[in-house]
């Protein structure tokens, strides 16, 4: 919808595969003695239970020769889809994808979504039902796991269908020609992940190691590497507007002392030690000392020595107290 169309096909997957969980049932019929008369296989199909039995009562008559090739047999639709808001997964845990060519791309996380399918049973006798009943309900407990390959060029993933419920309707209406039907009802549950469109892979611009001790959480180490050169071509990539700001950015090292100056309308009062926050990246430092002087554009300029131990601040986002007090804007910020 966004980047060009793409279509992975995840609910008609869905549907076969479980389709084929059950295409190759059958019932036995036995003579008087125990021996085996006939084998038939039972007939699948997708669809509602209502438009087989509609056309099962077009031939009520238990004298019609065709009746015989309609019952038994099974038919599957979906019954629902919903949000599975127990399973969300981070949008950042991606996919990594290969396409015909060789290349590799990149798919962003994953929408987890629950379709419940409806599996009926269709008999005319109790045994042809419950042939085909005893051979499915072993085989959940009450789950059972398949693999799928939703996302060509991409591993399968583990699929559970869960049996959550059965049910039994027995329709024998009308005079003793009328065409008995029973039908026991199998409600299923599928856990299935949407994919998005697969992306090219952006470059890696920069890594940051951080090392610290395990007293009292304090930096000891930290190493950045930066291709600003890839940083000037990758105008998507720089959100910070120029060279100095990003390498203020990625360059900080936590936990170190930094003297920030903030823009504000007033002249504010502030506690020692006390927690400030950027509104933006919502890092937290702790104050150390602070000054404040009048600034000749307006407005006053206030000095704040901080502890940072929350991540980085951002040049021009807001400054916040506890209780999301404004502050003032971020102007500049070194580090000691």
């Amino acid at each position: 919808m966004f980047n060009g169309h793409f279509y992975h096909a995840t609910i008609r997957k869905t549907v076969a595969v479980f389709g084929t969980l059950f295409n190759n049932l059958s019932v036995v019929r036995k003579t008087k003695s125990g021996d085996i008369a006939d084998i038939t296989k039972v007939p699948l199909s997708y669809g509602p239970k209502h438009k087989f039995l509609a056309r099962i009562k077009e031939l009520d008559s238990l004298d019609n020769m065709k009746l015989g090739v309609k019952l038994p047999r099974m038919s599957f639709e979906i019954s629902d889809i919903s949000y599975d808001s127990a399973a969300v997964n981070s949008i950042y845990n991606n996919m990594t994808v290969t396409d015909g060519t060789g290349a590799t791309k990149n798919i962003r996380g994953y929408v987890p979504y629950t379709i419940n399918m409806e599996l009926s049973i269709m008999a005319k006798n109790q045994d042809d039902a419950l042939q085909l009943l005893e051979q499915i309900l072993p085989t959940f407990t009450p789950t059972y796991t398949i693999a799928v390959k939703y996302v060509e060029g991409a591993s399968s993933i583990d699929v559970p269908i869960t049996l959550m419920s059965t049910a039994l309707s027995d329709e024998y209406e009308g005079d003793m020609n009328t065409q008995r039907t029973l039908i026991y009802t199998l409600g299923f549950s599928i856990k299935t992940k949407f994919f998005g469109q697969a992306l090219d892979k952006k470059v890696i611009l920069n890594t940051i190691t951080g090392i610290f001790n395990g007293e009292n959480n304090s930096h000891l180490a930290t190493q950045s590497i930066i291709d600003y050169d890839a940083l000037e071509l990758q105008d998507d990539s720089i959100v910070l507007g120029n060279k100095e700001a990003i390498m203020n950015y990625f360059d900080f090292a936590y936990g170190e002392l930094i003297t920030m100056t903030v823009q504000a309308t007033s002249s504010i009062e502030f506690t020692l030690n006390e927690s400030l926050y950027g509104a933006t990246s919502l890092s937290e430092g702790k104050l150390q000392s602070y000054e404040v002087e009048p600034n000749v554009d307006g407005g006053y300029i206030h000095t704040l020595v901080l502890y940072n131990n929350s991540g980085h601040f951002r040049i021009g986002e807001d400054l916040v107290r506890t209780g999301n007090n404004l502050i003032g804007s971020v102007v500049t910020y070194t580090i000691e």
